[in-house]
C-alpha cells in the first residue's frame, strides 16, 4: 500500500514520493506500519486500519510543518525539511 496524497492546511497535496506503507497480519487483525516515519496502525476492519494510518500520516505532517525551528531538535529539523520536498512545499 501507498500514501499519495495527505491533508496539510486544509488542502490535499500529491506526495513527490508515496509513502510505503507495510501490510500484514497478526492473528485476526491488520497491521499497517511504516519504519522510517514510525507508523503502526491494527484494526480488525482494513478500511479502518487504512483511514488509521492516513490520519496519522496527516498528524505527523501538521505537527511537525507548523512548529518553528526553535522548538525541533536538528534531527527534526532534517525531517521536517524532508516532509516539505515530499509534498513540495519548498
Amino acid at each position: 500500500m501507498q500514501i499519495t496524497t495527505v491533508m496539510y492546511n486544509d488542502k490535499e497535496y500529491t506526495l513527490k514520493t508515496p509513502i510505503e506503507i507495510d501490510c500484514g497480519r497478526c492473528g485476526k487483525q491488520y497491521v499497517l506500519s511504516n519504519d522510517v516515519f514510525r507508523l503502526l496502525a491494527m484494526s480488525d476492519d482494513l478500511e479502518s486500519c487504512k483511514q488509521t494510518i492516513v490520519e496519522e500520516v496527516n498528524m505527523l505532517i501538521d505537527s511537525y510543518l507548523n512548529e518553528p525551528n526553535y522548538a525541533l531538535t536538528k534531527d527534526a529539523i532534517v525531517f521536517r525539511d524532508g516532509l516539505k520536498r515530499r509534498i513540495g512545499l519548498t
